[in-house]
């Protein structure tokens, strides 16, 4: 709809997308893409409350392909959603996927998760990588539902809530006890997981990002160790980028 003047444009509608071969979009990018069917729909809306969209992608296999000819990454399976309010004044939006069995590089998983979420200028984002089942799960919501990404938060905290818990429940316990007790160190058939908070601070005219990693958990690629963050981690982007915090413990796998 064209915009009233001085107030922003407003759109109601549908649109809807598909792809049945990547060929002719693989050599329109210059991306040696492949995949199965993929299918795109969105719906937009305007009330009252502001512009709103929501958004679904399901894609049944994705691939890409290296120079040597084998996979840089594939995937047997995405779907994922997007629910968009108040986009012209304080976006309110909350983004969900779930990952079918894939590689990347050295990674390869059975299931896979993204949660994230943004309110006006800060929000928080999880995801995880499972040698099983537990990937949308470890999320603490159905991937697919903007509830989900609401729980993105769950992930985050439950680091720093499990080790004062242990603290308190183990303080004469033996030490390979509070060990198996500490909820930063990968568990069976955890692969990766990451979770965080990020924010825009307003350091003059324009506002610099900031990230708070407070949760990284993940097993090296091809041995039986782990290793996980011992403490929140903070990436500033300015006018150079700081990174602060970042501390890693390595530990035997289970």
């Amino acid at each position: 709809l064209p915009a009233a003047e001085g107030s922003a444009p407003s759109l109601d509608g549908t649109a809807s997308a598909a792809i049945q071969d990547w060929q002719p979009l693989a050599a329109l990018s210059g991306v040696p893409l492949s995949g199965g069917k993929a299918a795109f729909d969105a719906t937009f809306s305007h009330n009252a409350e502001g512009q709103s969209a929501s958004v679904t992608l399901k894609v049944d296999s994705l691939a890409m392909k290296g120079a040597d000819g084998g996979d840089v990454f594939a995937l047997s399976g995405l779907s994922g959603s997007l629910e968009a309010k108040n986009l012209a004044a304080e976006p309110d939006i909350a983004l969900t996927a779930a990952l079918g069995k894939g590689t990347a590089g050295p990674f390869a998983w059975q299931t896979g998760a993204l949660a994230a979420a943004l309110r006006g200028g800060s929000g928080t984002f999880a995801a995880a990588l499972r040698a099983d089942g537990s990937a949308v799960s470890a999320l603490g919501g159905a991937a697919g539902s903007p509830a989900a990404a609401g729980n993105a938060a769950a992930v985050q905290g439950q680091a720093s809530r499990g080790k004062a818990g242990a603290a308190r429940r183990g303080a004469s316990a033996p030490r390979s006890r509070q060990r198996e007790r500490d909820p930063n160190r990968p568990a069976k058939g955890e692969l990766l997981t990451v979770a965080g908070n990020f924010l825009f601070a307003h350091d003059g005219p324009t506002p610099v990002p900031e990230v708070t990693i407070t949760r990284l958990s993940t097993r090296l690629p091809g041995s039986r160790l782990g290793a996980y963050l011992a403490g929140p981690a903070v990436f500033s982007f300015g006018e150079e980028m700081r990174l602060s915090g970042l501390q890693m413990t390595v530990v035997p796998g289970n």
